[in-house]
């Protein structure tokens, strides 16, 4: 990923942006990402998710670190959609650019991740349920983005968030009847799993 960074950095001239990756070893994060500066809750969730600080992401990704999505927030933006299409220009064919708005508690202002589009989360699950002997008709999954379509058309249980994009209409096989905000997947299977499974143990 680090090419379409490096376009990315370039593409938006003299506008300051800083970058934030999930990988593997912990994730990487620049030392001057706005995110390190928050307080309580916010600031843990960021160290946790981003282990290690860095100078410059694009310069530690030619270091061997392998990812595909990179977290990309430009504080001073006053047009942040006019911000993210200088960002997919700058990217290139073969990524995808999409605004984060809830990764951190409290939210993530003027963010948006770059995502390479071979990657894709129905993928990660089959391969997961792959490697765990279970089949995908036994994966209850949760989307409310363009990103988890094929997810919910694909495995066994596919539940759109109340809060899901109008794109994702009609797809899978129910809704939560909360949002993400108002954990949602937890009342789903509060409702659906834990309640029906309430009166069995009860027998027992």
């Amino acid at each position: 990923a680090a090419e379409p960074l490096r376009r990315v950095r370039s593409g938006l001239g003299d506008v300051a942006c800083s970058f934030a990756q999930l990988s593997a070893d912990g994730g990487i994060i620049e030392e001057s990402h706005p995110w390190l500066r928050t307080e309580g809750e916010p600031k843990d969730v960021t160290r946790k998710l981003f282990a290690h600080i860095v100078p410059d992401v694009v310069e530690a990704l030619h270091t061997g670190r392998r990812c595909a999505k990179c977290y990309v927030t430009v504080e001073s933006s006053m047009d942040f959609a006019a911000t993210m299409k200088q960002i997919e220009e700058a990217a290139g064919e073969g990524w995808s650019v999409r605004q984060i708005k809830q990764l951190l508690p409290g939210g993530t202002t003027n963010t948006c991740e770059v995502q390479s589009d071979r990657v894709n989360k129905a993928d990660g699950l089959a391969a997961l349920c792959k490697a765990l002997s279970i089949p995908p008709e036994q994966v209850w999954a949760f989307g409310d983005d363009a990103n988890d379509a094929r997810m919910l058309q694909e495995m066994g249980w596919g539940v759109r968030m109340a809060n899901h994009l109008p794109g994702l209409a009609g797809l899978g096989d129910d809704v939560t009847s909360r949002t993400n905000e108002e954990d949602g997947v937890a009342a789903y299977l509060e409702e659906h799993l834990l309640a029906a499974a309430a009166p069995a143990a009860a027998a027992t």
